[in-house]
C-alpha cells in the first residue's frame, strides 16, 4: 500500500497505487485518491475497497464533474434529435439547475438528492410555475441522463433508479364535430384569410401538424395530396456562431422527428379547390409585389438606397403558406399567437363561440385532434387514422386523437342495425 501524508490539511491521508495496467509510454497506470482522509487507517480502508472494485470491474474513475455537467454532456449526445425537442430539453436542465443537486460532484450524488430534487420540482407546481406533464418531462430527462452516466462508467449506479415519475396527464384535446370546424373556416375565410384560413384548413381536413403546414412547398402538394417531408421552423446555431444580423439562430426546413411522419396525405377535392385558389391568390399578392417595387425605384421624388432593400418577394423556400405582401415566411408561434387573439377580438367569432363555449379554449392543434375524432365518426379504422396522423402507434391515436364525438357510437349501431335489416325480418 502507498499512503501519501499532506501537510497542514484537515484531511491529510491520500492513497495511489498502481493497477498493474502497462500504458502505451511504457509507465503503469496509476490510482489515485481525489479526496483526502482523516486517519492513515481511513485511506488504508479506502484504498483496498478501490482494489476490491477493480478487481470486480465496478470501479469507476474519479471525477470533478457536477450533475449539471453531466447533464449538458448528456444532451450534446442527442445530436438527431428535432430542434423543439433540444430546447425542451434545455429547459428541463434549467429546471433542475435551480435545485442544488446540479452543483453536486456526480459521483456523490445519491437517492436522497434526486428525491429532495424531485419535491422541490413538485413545489413548483403549488405555485403555478410548472405544470405537472413539464415535471413529468423534466424527471424522464433527469433518469435518463444517469441511466447514460452509468452506461459510460461516469458513475457506477444511477442514483434516479427508482425514482417514481408523476402519473401522464389524461388528453387535453378539444374535439368537435365537422360542423363546428366547417363554421369556423367560414368565418376565417371572411375575417382572417391572409394569416390563419390555410392553415386552419389543411389542420381540420387534413390532419397536419402547423409546423408541417409552415414547411409544405409548392411542389409537395397537388390534387393527389400533400408529401409532408419537413417542419419549418427556427434553429439554435452552434455554440459561438452568430449571423450577421447578430441573431444566433436562423428559420429553416427541418427533418420530422419520426419515420411516420413522413407520410402523402390524400386531399379531399373541396379541400384542393381552396388550396388551388388561395395559391392563384398568391400569384397575384407577388406580382403585385414586385410592382409596387419597380414603382418605388422609379419614383424619381423618393431615392431608395438598393443596398440595404429586402427582396420584394422574399419566398426563397418556395413555401405554400406565407405572408401576401412579400412572400416572407410563416412560423408556428406566431400563427398560434394570430389564432389566440383572433378568438378573444374578432366580433364574428366572439358571437361563434358564446354559442359553443366549450370551443373558447380550442387550440389549433385541436383541429387536428378533431379531424382524428371526424374520421373515427364516419367510420374509418384507427389504423389509418394513425397513419394519416403520422403516429407510429395507433393505441395513441385511439387514445389522444380518434376519440368518440356524441353520436359516434349511436351512428355504430345504426350501421349494424341497417346491415341486419333483411335478417331481422325473418327473424321476428
Amino acid at each position: 500500500m502507498s499512503i501519501i501524508y499532506k501537510k497542514d490539511r484537515k484531511k491529510p491521508y491520500y492513497f495511489s497505487f498502481s493497477t498493474g495496467q502497462k500504458l502505451a509510454n511504457g509507465s503503469y497506470k496509476r490510482i489515485h485518491s481525489d479526496t483526502g482522509y482523516a486517519t492513515k487507517e481511513e485511506a488504508e480502508a479506502a484504498e483496498m475497497t478501490a482494489k476490491l472494485a477493480i478487481r470486480n470491474g465496478t470501479y469507476v474513475e474519479p471525477t470533478k464533474m457536477t450533475v449539471a455537467e453531466m447533464l449538458e454532456k448528456f444532451l450534446a449526445t442527442k445530436v438527431e434529435i428535432r430542434p423543439s425537442t433540444r430546447i425542451q430539453y434545455q429547459a428541463s436542465i434549467n429546471h433542475i439547475k435551480e435545485h442544488p443537486l446540479a452543483d453536486r460532484p456526480l459521483q456523490k450524488a445519491g437517492v436522497l438528492d434526486v428525491e429532495d430534487c424531485r419535491k422541490f420540482l413538485y413545489d413548483q407546481v403549488d405555485s403555478g410555475r410548472l405544470s405537472m406533464s413539464t415535471i413529468r418531462e423534466d424527471l424522464s430527462f433527469l433518469c435518463s441522463a444517469f441511466t447514460w452516466a452509468a452506461d459510460v462508467d461516469l458513475i457506477y449506479k444511477s442514483p434516479a433508479r427508482q425514482l417514481k415519475l408523476p402519473p401522464k396527464t389524461k388528453p387535453q384535446g378539444i374535439h368537435t364535430p365537422v360542423e363546428n370546424i366547417m363554421e369556423i373556416l367560414r368565418i376565417v375565410k371572411i375575417e382572417s384569410y391572409d394569416t390563419l384560413y390555410i392553415p386552419l384548413l389543411l389542420a381540420g381536413f387534413c390532419g397536419l401538424r402547423i409546423s408541417e403546414i409552415c414547411g409544405i412547398q409548392l411542389d409537395k402538394i397537388s390534387a393527389d395530396g400533400i408529401k409532408v417531408e419537413n417542419n419549418l421552423c427556427r434553429v439554435r446555431n452552434k455554440p459561438g456562431v452568430v449571423n450577421p444580423d447578430g441573431t444566433v439562430s436562423k428559420v429553416q426546413l427541418a427533418p420530422l422527428k419520426t419515420e411516420s411522419s413522413y407520410r402523402i396525405v390524400p386531399i379531399a377535392s373541396f379541400v384542393w379547390q381552396e388550396v388551388s385558389a388561395y395559391i392563384k391568390y398568391l400569384g397575384q399578392c407577388k406580382k403585385e409585389a414586385y410592382s409596387k417595387r419597380y414603382k418605388l425605384l422609379n419614383d424619381p421624388v423618393r431615392v431608395v438606397d438598393t443596398e440595404y432593400l429586402e427582396p420584394a418577394w422574399q419566398n426563397d423556400k418556395n413555401l405554400l403558406y406565407v405572408f401576401p405582401d412579400n412572400g416572407r415566411r410563416h412560423l408556428r408561434d406566431f400563427v398560434e399567437r394570430k389564432w389566440r387573439n383572433f378568438k378573444k377580438s374578432n366580433p364574428t367569432m366572439l358571437r361563434f363561440l358564446s354559442k359553443h363555449p366549450e370551443l373558447q379554449k380550442m387550440r389549433l392543434h385541436d383541429f387536428r385532434h378533431s379531424f382524428g375524432s371526424n374520421l373515427r365518426d364516419q367510420g374509418v379504422s384507427v389504423e389509418d387514422i394513425c397513419e394519416l396522423l403520422g403516429h407510429n402507434d395507433a393505441e395513441f391515436t385511439r387514445r389522444t386523437y380518434a376519440l368518440p364525438l356524441e353520436n359516434t357510437h349511436k351512428k355504430a349501431i345504426d350501421f349494424y342495425e341497417e346491415k341486419l335489416k333483411r335478417k331481422l325480418v325473418n327473424f321476428l
